[in-house]
């Protein structure tokens, strides 16, 4: 047993409160980063989740189980449920639109190919992958690619509550007027290259 503060504590208990402490401390951290995120303009990172989890195990060694709730206060957990939910929503969305609009449905992965994305300054390149959702979590944008019965290719663009915009997607590049978080119009480019080598799918 230790002595704290002139009272016996267990073991377990003096590690569970050190743990929540940290964890409030990466909660704090992960909430000052989206406020340096939100005036800066540019994604800074915390520490999503890790907070939530040393709080979890902290307050579960801890007599007063409650203490573990606190690990609700980490935005990472609920983060992650929205992003969870968005992306099992816009799967959804996306493959009932091509199977009820005669549009191939089976994902093929292209490695003698790649996309160049561009919106808004920034530029990621991914596998070239028809019939697989894009979700690009920097950027706020969420596209796909396929093809209808005639082999021609289209590229379809998440529009929010207006649905699936599709778009035809005949040449290697493509410009899509599309809004930013803030409601202004930039300009998404999506461009079909040769890979010199295989890159692997990121989101």
């Amino acid at each position: 047993m230790l002595q704290v503060f002139g009272k016996l504590i267990e073991p377990k208990d003096f590690i569970g409160i050190i743990l929540v402490i940290l964890g409030l401390i990466c909660v704090a951290l992960t909430y000052g980063a989206g406020a340096a995120s939100k005036r800066s303009g540019h994604y800074v990172s915390g520490l999503p989740c890790l907070g939530a989890i040393l709080i979890l195990i902290g307050g579960l060694l801890l007599p007063f189980k409650a203490a573990a709730l606190l690990s609700l206060t980490d935005p990472g957990i609920w983060g992650l449920a929205y992003s969870m939910i968005r992306d099992y929503t816009y799967n959804k969305r996306f493959f009932d639109h091509i199977k009820t609009n005669g549009f191939s449905s089976e994902k093929e992965y292209d490695s003698t190919r790649r996309l160049i994305v561009s919106f808004n300054g920034k530029q990621m390149e991914l596998s070239y992958i028809t019939n697989n959702p894009y979700i690009l979590n920097n950027m706020r944008i969420m596209f796909a690619i396929t093809f209808d019965e005639n082999g021609n290719r289209y590229i379809l663009v998440d529009r929010k509550e207006n649905g699936l915009e599709r778009i035809a997607f005949p040449e290697d590049t493509v410009q899509i007027v599309c809004p930013d978080k803030k409601g202004k119009e930039c300009t998404l480019t999506v461009q079909v290259m040769q890979a010199d080598n295989d890159v692997s799918f990121d989101r």
